[in-house]
């Protein structure tokens, strides 16, 4: 079916996490509506789509930017290796923002046990995270080609450079779910367009400039060290 087939992948993923969800909730949409639950469910729920928003546009600039400045072929090169650091960042990092997040928000109300569950668990995070992409950094290189194939070996530095986010990443992991369980969105939200900012002008400088995928891989490294006082802050 041609590239549908993706489109397939979606809705069938779609459907069968709704059943699985409604095997272990007995909740059902309905045609109930509250105006004051949707007055304060709004004012949180639009800030944390507003990130969601600003994140995706942070996320894919740099493949706007590699496909209009530099054309498809340095594209697909670097979509490769992007695509090991966004696979290894779901194996490594989104499972584990699913666990804490309930548990940041079961802390809300108690600021010192909220700062000692996030130090503990920022650091138990990145006894993994750290060397995982560290290792990862190391081997790149050689496991773009075993793994795609020849063709594909100049992604090799591509998904070197991002891996050397490790560091950087390891520190703000939490920070999302932090802000999002003290029920602060709108800082979420307030960083994110901050960071939306800056990594586009990174990457139109790498492209236009420098005229690499090299660079606009270090262009996403160096952006998130340069806001990592920020967000720590």
């Amino acid at each position: 079916f041609g590239p549908w087939a993706l489109v397939g992948q979606q809705l069938s993923w779609g459907a069968v996490s709704i059943l699985l969800l409604w095997t272990a909730s007995p909740w059902r949409p309905g045609l109930a509506f509250s105006l004051a639950e949707f007055r304060s469910l709004f004012g949180f729920g639009i800030n944390v789509v507003g990130s969601d928003v600003m994140t995706f546009l942070s996320r894919n600039s740099d493949n706007f930017m590699v496909g209009t400045f530099l054309g498809a072929g340095p594209l697909g090169l670097y979509a490769i290796g992007y695509r090991i650091l966004d696979t290894t960042q779901t194996l490594l990092v989104n499972t584990a923002l699913k666990l804490v997040f309930p548990t940041f928000s079961n802390l809300q109300g108690d600021a010192d046990r909220l700062r000692r569950a996030y130090s503990r668990i920022n650091r138990a995070l990145s006894v993994i995270i750290l060397p995982g992409y560290i290792g990862l950094a190391l081997v790149a290189q050689e496991a773009v080609p075993l793994l795609f194939g020849q063709q594909w070996v100049a992604s090799g530095p591509v998904a070197t450079t991002l891996f050397l986010i490790g560091p950087s990443l390891s520190l703000q992991v939490l920070s999302g779910a932090l802000l999002y369980a003290r029920g602060r969105p709108d800082v979420a939200l307030r960083f994110r367009l901050l960071t939306t900012a800056v990594h586009v002008v990174g990457f139109f400088i790498a492209a236009v400039v420098f005229q690499s995928i090299v660079a606009v891989a270090a262009a996403f490294v160096i952006g998130s060290y340069l806001l990592l006082p920020v967000i720590l802050y």
